[in-house]
């Protein structure tokens, strides 16, 4: 996450978090921005924890209004796939050879984190320092995880220049960090797997306003 002295940006994974934060630094006409300072880690999980951790260990965030972005539930399943992908060729990982259908209807977003890839599983670690997520959450588990914290929204397939006035700078015009350039994820999808999809994902679509 990253924040300032207006708001707080909640890291939702896969959901252009780091494009975001890499333009705040450059971008903010306004005050100071901040990273977390207790993070046990370099590791990226701890880029996204929750409210709850985040206000648990910098107290004044209590302060701010609190901002983050949405995407659809199978837009951002697509997304991780090629994420996946990418982190097992940088780290020369290769027996993980499955279909993007097989990924969707095997609940592949979900073995691979819990099993690990070549007999390494970094998440019991992560867990044991305060890790609070996963990846197959739903986005209703950051954004409602608090019933006394509000956290502004914005949908990155339409919403995203609104949040550029929320924040008073440019972002949208870089794409750090993305995975696979495709116009519309709906190509990648068979009637079966967007079933499953939000069969699994069906709080995102109803709280969030996805259609399926």
């Amino acid at each position: 996450m990253i924040y300032t002295d207006d708001w707080a940006f909640l890291h939702i994974p896969k959901n252009a978090g780091v494009n975001f934060k890499r333009r705040v630094p450059k971008e903010l006409v306004r005050g100071s921005n901040y990273l977390p300072k207790n993070i046990k880690s370099k590791d990226y999980y701890y880029w996204h924890q929750p409210i709850s951790y985040q206000l648990k260990n910098i107290p004044q965030l209590n302060k701010l209004p609190w901002i983050t972005i949405i995407r659809h539930p199978a837009d951002r399943l697509l997304s991780w796939f090629y994420f996946i992908k990418r982190r097992l060729k940088n780290f020369n990982m290769s027996d993980w050879e499955i279909t993007f259908e097989e990924f969707i209807v095997n609940g592949g977003l979900k073995e691979f984190y819990n099993k690990g890839i070549n007999g390494v599983n970094p998440w019991p670690t992560f867990v044991s320092e305060e890790g609070l997520w996963k990846p197959y959450d739903l986005q209703c588990k950051w954004i409602y995880e608090l019933n006394n914290i509000h956290i502004n929204y914005f949908r990155i397939e339409d919403e995203l220049e609104k949040m550029e006035d929320y924040v008073g700078f440019k972002f949208v015009d870089t794409n750090y960090n993305s995975d696979i350039a495709y116009k519309f994820w709906e190509d990648f999808y068979t009637n079966e797997m967007r079933e499953i999809v939000y069969s699994q994902y069906k709080e995102d679509y109803e709280r969030l306003g996805y259609a399926a």
